[in-house]
């Protein structure tokens, strides 16, 4: 198997490629230089490739296939925990890049001839635990709680973003963050659900991702709490 990946030096540690295809994990790291500067840049990669009948594929490629294919959390802790809307089973989550745990507090239980109820929160420790003004995490959080507890029927996973080092666009964090839901819904054996509107905003990433993995996403509905 003859490929050319690029866009970054991961791929001198990472010989993903190889194991894919089910080969040694090992390969040969060769930098295509240019005429103009050091090294090639990616569209005169993509010309060197095809002129020697290679292919081609980032790096980036590469780690999105792999968030789709790998389970990206394993199950660490479940427990019941008493909420001041009533008691909910919770499940906690830890993600294998990187170790970050993420919970899911699943109010009531499934109807298997309805999607299930799901609210999407980033953790958000001013608004969540202070209450601040500057953003409405914390009031969505607490809508959520109370509308599920109230429908009898619910799920809220509660995820923490990556730290220091971590993802730097919106772009990539909600692809990261789809990724992670989709898998513990497969985890958790949902395979129908129906997004809030308030979910962190990632709009058809989210859809998408759950998607890709089978499951079935109905169209957003806001929360309201019930009167």
């Amino acid at each position: 198997m003859r490929t050319a990946c690029w866009q970054n030096r991961e791929s001198r540690r990472r010989p993903w490629t190889s194991r894919l295809a089910g080969r040694r994990p090992a390969g040969v790291l060769c930098e295509i230089v240019s005429g103009e500067r050091v090294g090639a840049i990616a569209d005169e990669s993509i010309e060197f490739a095809e002129r020697h009948g290679l292919g081609v594929i980032s790096i980036a490629d590469l780690a999105q296939f792999r968030r789709r294919t790998e389970p990206q959390v394993v199950r660490s802790a479940e427990t019941l925990l008493p909420l001041g809307a009533g008691t909910s089973r919770v499940i906690g989550f830890r993600d294998t890049h990187g170790g970050g745990e993420h919970l899911v507090a699943i109010i009531g239980t499934a109807d298997s001839d309805r999607p299930m109820p799901l609210h999407v929160h980033v953790e958000c420790l001013t608004g969540d635990v202070f209450g601040s003004l500057g953003c409405r995490c914390g009031d969505d959080l607490h809508r959520a709680v109370t509308t599920m507890t109230a429908r009898g029927s619910g799920m809220i996973v509660y995820l923490r973003p990556p730290g220091p080092g971590g993802l730097s666009t919106r772009a990539a964090l909600g692809e990261r963050v789809s990724q992670i839901v989709a898998w513990i819904l497969r985890d958790l054996g949902v395979h129908s659900v129906r997004l809030s509107d308030d979910a962190p905003g990632f709009g058809l990433v989210m859809f998408g991702a759950i998607r890709e993995h089978g499951l079935v996403a109905a169209q957003r509905r806001v929360l309201a709490v019930a009167g």
